[in-house]
């Protein structure tokens, strides 16, 4: 392996040791040490690579960012859904990770312990959502009484209830990708035309 691997590796090591602290204790309750600790190197790899907990912070941000134009980009590639559904199948993708990538998790818990950040997680898809929204009452999907923002405001605080749910459902209680999906479906009862 060469250096340029290990440098790699050491730094996504971090980048999800980090994810992991602030998932779990936020900004402010994690540590430069416990990162470095999590991620089973020193103090003096974690500082090599990073100068700040800030700076690590946002590495945390960016790497969830990536995900997340990865998920726009797969959830967007299939074509011909009226944009209703497409949206379904945006809240559902965004539960699923959230579910399934820390890094995401992480990011989502900084959006709120640091909301003095430009760079937020949620930059990415909410556009996306409200683009949606708007398509789908131009297409006549939602009721009259729906308005573009109303739609994608509780689309989006679907993604956030399972970026909530998943951290307080640690133990088991917390709603599933599958449920999530259930729960849109539910809402867009109420929401169609």
């Amino acid at each position: 392996m060469t250096q340029q691997d290990r440098a790699r590796r050491t730094r996504v090591a971090l980048i999800r040791a980090a994810a992991l602290e602030f998932d779990r204790d936020g900004y402010v309750g994690a540590s430069m040490g416990r990162i470095a600790q999590t991620a089973g190197l020193s103090m003096g790899a974690l500082t090599f690579h990073f100068s700040s907990k800030s700076d690590v912070a946002d590495a945390v941000v960016e790497h969830a960012r990536s995900v997340i134009v990865s998920v726009l980009d797969d959830v967007g590639s299939r074509g011909g859904d009226a944009p209703l559904d497409h949206l379904g199948r945006l809240v559902v993708a965004l539960a699923r990770t959230l579910h399934d990538h820390v890094e995401v998790r992480g990011a989502a818990r900084l959006e709120y312990d640091r909301p003095e950040h430009a760079v937020r997680w949620s930059s990415d898809w909410f556009p996306v959502m409200r683009h949606l929204a708007v398509a789908a009452c131009r297409s006549g999907e939602v009721s009259a009484e729906m308005s573009a923002d109303r739609v994608a405001r509780l689309a989006a605080l679907l993604v956030r209830a399972a970026e909530v749910q998943r951290r307080i459902g640690a133990d088991g209680d917390g709603f599933t990708p599958q449920q999530f999906a259930g729960l849109w479906d539910v809402a867009v009862r109420g929401i169609r035309a």
